[in-house]
């Protein structure tokens, strides 16, 4: 099985059962055999699954046997489900199907069916929604003709934790409500508890408010029926801010769905044993001064009871007597993340109450305490709170500080917290993203001075930093993988290496627009006074009537948004003789073709060559060799796989042939095992695949068509990828028939990500599908400039742009602007 993190869509109880089909008796019998036994299901209670681990292994060690079945099946499944937790997938899949094979064997159906709920909770975490699907629904089966309730009940609610994943919330909600019914039938609250917490997310996603808040009240009361343990901690603590995200939902609607996304990455992600080197970074203990928990005296929390509610606490107090509940608890068990859980997110209330200094201590605690217990899953949430706080204190110092350590803090986990949003369909820049922008926001709004002077060149430089260190994490989020190694370094030398270029960074904050322009003699700030949702709209509406050849609307956006992103700069631009435009959009810029901007009278492709980068710091500077162009060309002219014909595909490859040395793929010789076998034996530089491609918002639905299969991202990574272990690397990638839905910011990402993940400097390729003559011009164009050295890859396919749109049937941007020149514009 694929070795990724540890991942739960809903916080912190869902994994927390009992080992079904396992009688209480059965399991302590077991458990009180040894010394070692009894201890490693103490720790596991604690929630410490590696101390556990070790003392299950000097059990091993031992002389001490397991007699029956259910001994071994128990201390198994204990082991598997404490890897699992780990985030040790490969270990806890070995055990779990060791006991899969031999309850088959023994045809113990209780014990079939419960593996099968844990390798479908196991598929889920891991990404794999259809796979999780198959496990469970055959264990439910089976369950069910056996009459097997207990299990029924477990399996449902892990069936109900992957369709609240898919937006499936009413079948969810129903597969949560029998799950806890049965549970409660059979006398099995823990597992009634965690149907019930879960299915609040379910309710609150299709509005019944009502619903959720009686529910939470249920789960609350039975909660104390449970012994006190990691589970029962976990229980409370998830109860605690539910209610705070439901206060959330119910005073302010998209703060309150925010709260509700961001229960994704919670305390679960600590169980996948993320670790970071002792003393490394600036997380360390010393860095935080906090009173020590001796001197704390608790302040006293001000409820939002109104005369309505006179007669019932209100969800803000009730999510504070829980999580309090839940911080003692943990103390009195030793429980210190769940510890440092509970104290961050009474801190959170405290915050969102205004009392600041004392959410302030209390989020300092938090942060201590998570170092304390090794929780780095949670540290850069404690240190983001604190930056807050900190901010809205007037502290700026100390906030950027605090901000500054909360970025070093996610670096090792990125990866994890990337998942994690990934499985809820949640949008990165809008969870975890937001930590970078205000950072940045602050940083730029000191850069400006409270005089409206002079940007502070020492805060322009880490804001733009903070924008490239984003980058490379929404990319690394979009791909899944560590793919993006950016370069700090290159900002400062691509504008020796390109003097007649300016990069420009729009910034889209919440009440602003902020360009930072990178300029040979260097950096510059313009604020724009046009907030994100008022850009956003007429960036869509643009894209729309762009791709509409004969709506003339677009005009008027055109000169919109060039009057918000270029007029700002335009002197400056003239000043410093920029002849080149390189963009790292953001949002929904990343959907539109800059060059379509307008003044009025020209486009801005008539003004200046153009490129777009996903980050500066992500591109390769180095310019193109002329001398020993060798291209690999791949086309389809036929209709293949239910997409249509591209009878000028031939022409244009045949031209191509004509330009440059090369080898061509046509039709059914353009297949993987032919392409493979041609990068694998044969030094090319440019890779032009002229065949119908997509790109979505999930990379695993991205492809480009050959004639025998769809080519994935992944995939055409791999193959494109026998470069990088060459001497020269693959200069140029082009994909001239490819689309991306309108609207649909996350598929211009991958777009623009394209050239990153296939390891090439750069990549050309399209925005929406066009018209396949003037695709086919306008690329023989591009490849004809090209042989001209004193041109830049932007420079060749301005002209290029410029001699389509100079045709009078062909002047709409529909034909010309879609094609974009990705990374190395050089």
């Amino acid at each position: 099985m694929k070795e990724k993190p540890f991942l739960i869509f809903l916080v912190i109880s869902l994994l927390l059962m009992p080992l079904p089909g396992m009688s209480e008796e059965n399991q302590n019998r077991v458990m009180n055999d040894s010394t070692f036994l009894e201890d490693g299901k103490k720790y596991f209670a604690q929630g410490n699954f590696q101390e556990a681990l070790h003392q299950w292994q000097k059990a091993e060690t031992s002389e001490i046997s397991l007699e029956t079945e259910d001994q071994k099946y128990v201390l198994n499944m204990l082991r598997g489900e404490a890897y699992r937790r780990l985030g040790q997938y490969q270990e806890a899949a070995k055990y779990f199907n060791q006991v899969l094979q031999e309850a088959q064997n023994g045809n113990d159906v209780v014990i079939v069916t419960q593996t099968l709920d844990k390798l479908g909770a196991m598929a889920f975490e891991l990404g794999d929604s259809d796979e999780a699907l198959k496990f469970l629904s055959e264990g439910l089966r089976l369950a069910r003709e056996g009459g097997h309730s207990s299990s029924v009940a477990g399996l449902l609610n892990s069936r109900g934790n992957v369709l609240t994943s898919l937006g499936r919330n009413n079948e969810a909600l129903g597969a949560y409500t029998e799950a806890a019914t049965l549970a409660g039938k059979n006398d099995n609250t823990e597992l009634e508890v965690i149907a019930l917490i879960n299915s609040v997310k379910a309710a609150s996603q299709e509005q019944l408010l009502e619903n959720s808040e009686d529910r939470l009240d249920l789960a609350f009361q039975k909660i104390d029926s449970l012994s006190d343990d990691y589970g029962k901690v976990n229980g409370l603590l998830t109860v605690g801010i539910f209610y705070s995200a439901l206060d959330a939902q119910k005073t302010k609607p998209n703060q309150g769905k925010r709260a509700y996304d961001e229960l994704a990455v919670g305390r679960q992600e600590g169980q996948r044993g993320v670790r970071v080197v002792a003393g490394g970074g600036p997380q360390e203990l010393d860095e935080v001064v906090v009173t020590p928990d001796s001197d704390f005296t608790w302040p006293s929390f001000r409820g939002n009871e109104n005369a309505e509610q006179a007669s019932k606490k209100s969800l803000r107090l009730r999510a504070f007597e829980t999580l309090e509940k839940a911080k003692n608890m943990a103390q009195e068990i030793g429980d210190r993340r769940g510890e440092a859980y509970a104290l961050g997110h009474l801190g959170h209330l405290y915050e969102e109450n205004k009392q600041y200094e004392d959410a302030l201590t209390l989020t300092r605690q938090a942060v201590v305490k998570s170092q304390k217990a090794v929780a780095t899953e949670s540290l850069f949430q404690w240190h983001w709170q604190t930056a807050r706080i900190l901010r809205a204190k007037g502290d700026l110092d100390a906030a950027s500080q605090a901000y500054r350590r909360a970025i070093a803090a996610l670096q090792p986990i990125r990866n994890e917290v990337s998942i994690a949003y990934q499985a809820k369909k949640a949008n990165f820049r809008d969870g975890v993203g937001r930590m970078y922008f205000e950072l940045a926001d602050l940083l730029l709004t000191r850069a400006k001075g409270q005089s409206g002077g002079d940007a502070g060149p020492e805060y322009l430089i880490e804001a733009r930093n903070t924008i490239e260190g984003f980058k490379a994490a929404e990319l690394q989020d979009y791909f899944q993988e560590n793919c993006v190694q950016p370069s700090q370094t290159l900002t400062e030398t691509l504008t020796t290496i390109s003097p007649n270029t300016a990069i420009l960074y729009p910034i889209l904050l919440r009440d602003r627009i902020e360009l930072i322009a990178n300029f040979p003699s260097g950096l510059r700030q313009y604020t724009v006074k046009v907030d994100e949702k008022e850009l956003t709209k007429v960036a869509r509406e643009f894209r729309v009537q762009l791709q509409q050849p004969t709506n003339e609307k677009f005009h008027e956006s055109a000169k919109q948004l060039y009057h918000w992103l270029i007029k700002p700069v335009e002197l400056d631009l003239e000043r410093e003789n920029i002849q080149t435009l390189v963009f790292v959009p953001d949002g929904a810029l990343r959907s539109i073709p800059i060059a379509a901007l307008s003044d009025g009278n020209q486009y801005l492709i008539e003004k200046y060559a153009t490129a777009v980068t996903p980050g500066v710091t992500l591109t390769d500077p180095k310019p193109l060799n002329r001398g020993n162009i060798n291209v690999l060309s791949l086309g389809i002219t036929e209709a293949v796989q239910g997409f249509p014909a591209l009878p000028n595909v031939g022409k244009e490859l045949e031209a191509l042939k004509g330009m440059y040395q090369g080898k061509q793929l046509l039709n059914e010789d353009f297949v993987v095992s032919n392409m493979r076998q041609e990068l694998q034996n044969e030094d090319y530089n440019i890779v032009h695949i002229a065949s119908h491609g997509l790109v979505e918002s999930n990379v695993e639905n991205t492809f480009v068509l050959a004639h025998d299969e769809k080519i994935t991202m992944d995939r055409l990574a791999e193959l494109v990828g026998l470069f990088r272990f060459r001497k020269a690397p693959l200069e140029l990638l082009t994909l001239s028939a490819c689309e991306t839905a309108a609207g649909d910011d996350r598929a211009a990402l991958g777009l623009a990500g394209v050239a990153v993940k296939a390891g090439a400097r750069s990549a050309l390729a399209t925005l929406w599908f066009i018209n396949d003559v003037v695709a086919s011009d306008l690329i023989q164009e591009f490849y004809w400039q090209l042989k001209n050295p004193a041109l830049s890859k932007a420079r060749a396919l301005q002209l290029a742009q410029i001699k389509i749109l100079e045709n009078t049937a062909y002047r709409h941007p529909n034909f010309w602007s879609p094609f974009l020149l990705i990374n190395n514009w050089l």
